[in-house]
């Protein structure tokens, strides 16, 4: 390769524009060849480094203006959020004039969002993302900020509540964030239940019989001493996991608990699976009306009506 070895090595660790490659004597024809790949008009990669999200958030930002920071569904996957596309790229910028790029968004403001560094806040990333992602993953995208630890329940309602009049789904999705949730999984099980119309189980309550700890559930409707618990891949590639499932789960039944184990082929059968927790629900003394699967309901979980 030409151009100042030590000039060319800074650049092969990140993304670096055109112009950062010819001060460093790399010139058009190199760039063009397979050596590097280029994400974005004017900025370029060695194709030895994996195109990550953070990689091309970089790198896209190595091209716009300074006054630019990353928002929407996109901040969200920076902020270890990963719901929904953060395809195209979006920003925030104050720079004055339109910027077209392709596989770029970027909306001009007057004044920037809350910011650390070049990324918008939690809250405004997940406000902002709300009316793309729909009612379900802007849930699941707030249940996993709380469990993070990058939002509360209650800062991002007092940031919304700052924004005027914020749409329907985001009032909706709002109401139904809660604490305690500790992956997108259990937050999906939950809606389902939720938005069905049967009653709403808390998130991973420790579960103590006579005053003794027996274990934590995921989805807990203690009134019923029936817990809805997910087992995804972990409970089956690790060993170690799988036996504290065992120990656990007899100990559950020992304390006179019923466990509904769930799986994604049966969140597959999202209506089937409703049904059943609904079945188990009035054999332990649920009197209340049946789960509704109206259109709202259907639409949300990719059921047909009935």
């Amino acid at each position: 390769m030409n151009g100042d070895t030590y000039a060319v090595a800074r650049l092969l660790g990140g993304p670096f524009t055109y112009r950062e490659a010819l001060a460093a004597g790399i010139g058009r024809g190199e760039l063009s060849g397979k050596r590097f790949v280029r994400p974005f008009r004017g900025v370029y990669l060695s194709s030895d480094i994996e195109v990550s999200h953070n990689v091309l958030v970089a790198a896209a930002l190595k091209v716009l203006p300074a006054a630019t920071v990353v928002g929407e569904i996109t901040g969200l996957w920076s902020h270890g959020i990963q719901v929904g596309s953060p395809h195209p790229l979006t920003f925030y910028t104050t720079h004055r004039h339109e910027i077209d790029r392709p596989g770029i968004v970027v909306h001009r403001v007057s004044h920037l969002p809350p910011h650390r560094g070049k990324l918008a806040s939690p809250a405004h990333c997940w406000l902002s993302a709300s009316p793309y992602l729909g009612l379900v993953d802007s849930v699941v995208a707030g249940d996993w900020l709380i469990h993070r630890g990058l939002a509360t329940a209650t800062g991002l309602m007092t940031f919304s509540e700052a924004v005027q009049n914020p749409l329907a789904v985001t009032r909706t999705a709002l109401g139904l964030v809660r604490h305690g949730a500790e992956s997108p999984r259990e937050t999906r099980l939950r809606l389902m239940m939720v938005l069905a119309g049967l009653p709403e189980p808390v998130c991973n309550l420790p579960v103590r019989v006579g005053g003794r700890f027996v274990g934590r559930g995921d989805l807990v409707l203690e009134q019923f001493r029936m817990i809805v618990e997910y087992d995804g891949r972990q409970h089956l590639t690790s060993t170690s996991q799988w036996e504290r499932d065992v120990v656990r789960l007899e100990a559950f039944a020992d304390a006179g608990w019923h466990v509904t184990r769930v799986t994604n082929a049966r969140m597959a059968n999202a209506r089937d699976l409703v049904r059943g927790i609904h079945t188990t629900m009035s054999k332990r003394g649920y009197r209340g009306p049946e789960p509704r699967f109206d259109r709202r309901w259907c639409s949300l979980f990719s059921e047909g009506l009935a």
